[in-house]
C-alpha cells in the first residue's frame, strides 16, 4: 500500500479484514508522503494517525480518516526540529487510545527505532499491537541491535516478510544488514486474544 518503493509498505490483509472496530493505525515517519495513511484507511475501517516532527506543515485532519501530528516517537519527551518526540504511551494517552488496540503500528524514523523500542517493549506498549512495520537503520552496536530483535521476539512478534528499501537514503559508514531494512512482523500472542 502505498507509493510503490520509497513509502509504500506491505500489509497482512488477512489480518485487517478481520480487525474489529474501531480499528486505529499509527504511522511514525511520513515526512510528506501520506500515501499509504491514505490508502490504508480507504481500504480498511480504520483510523490512522500520522506522525513526523520534520514535517514542514502542522498538525491537520489530513484526509476524512487520517490526522497528521507534526510529533514523533522517542523514548522521551523533547523538542525535535518543528515538533516533539514522545514515548509511544504518551502518545496514545493524549489521543484516549490506551484501551484501543492498533492494528498497524508503522515505524521508519531513520534511526530513532533502537533508543524508542526498548521503551515501548518495557512499557508493555507492543502488547496490543497487532502488525508491526519497522525500517531498521544503522546503529553500529551489533549487541542492541540483536538485544531489540530478541526482546521483540520474546513478547511475541513474528517476521512475515522483509525486503531492503531500494531508495535507501540514511547515510551510514558502518557495514550494517540492518541498514534500511524494511521488517514487517505480527504479534502472535494478540492473534491469541481475537
Amino acid at each position: 500500500m502505498g507509493r510503490i518503493v520509497d513509502g509504500g509498505w506491505e500489509v497482512c490483509h488477512d489480518l485487517l479484514a478481520n480487525c474489529k472496530r474501531p480499528c486505529i493505525a499509527y504511522s511514525f515517519g511520513v515526512l510528506n508522503d501520506l500515501t499509504f495513511d491514505d490508502e490504508l484507511a480507504e481500504t480498511y475501517p480504520c483510523s490512522v494517525f500520522s506522525f513526523d516532527p520534520t514535517t514542514p506543515f502542522p498538525t491537520h485532519q489530513h484526509a476524512p480518516k487520517v490526522w497528521f501530528f507534526q510529533l514523533g516517537i522517542g523514548s522521551k519527551y523533547e523538542k525535535f526540529n518543528a515538533g516533539y518526540v514522545a514515548p509511544l504511551k504518551y502518545i496514545r494517552a493524549d489521543l484516549k487510545h490506551t484501551r484501543s488496540p492498533i492494528a498497524v503500528l508503522k515505524i521508519d524514523v531513520e534511526g530513532a527505532e533502537w533508543s524508542s523500542l526498548p521503551e515501548m517493549i518495557a512499557s508493555n506498549q507492543l502488547n496490543d499491537v497487532q502488525q508491526l512495520y519497522l525500517e531498521f537503520h544503522a546503529l553500529g552496536d551489533k549487541a542492541i541491535e540483536l538485544s531489540v530483535l530478541k526482546k521483540l521476539y520474546d513478547i511475541g512478534f513474528r517476521i512475515f516478510w522483509f525486503h531492503a528499501n531500494p531508495e535507501c537514503s540514511f547515510d551510514s559508514e558502518i557495514p550494517t544488514r540492518s541498514r534500511c531494512m524494511e521488517v514487517y512482523f505480527i504479534n502472535t500472542r494478540f492473534q491469541a486474544k481475537i
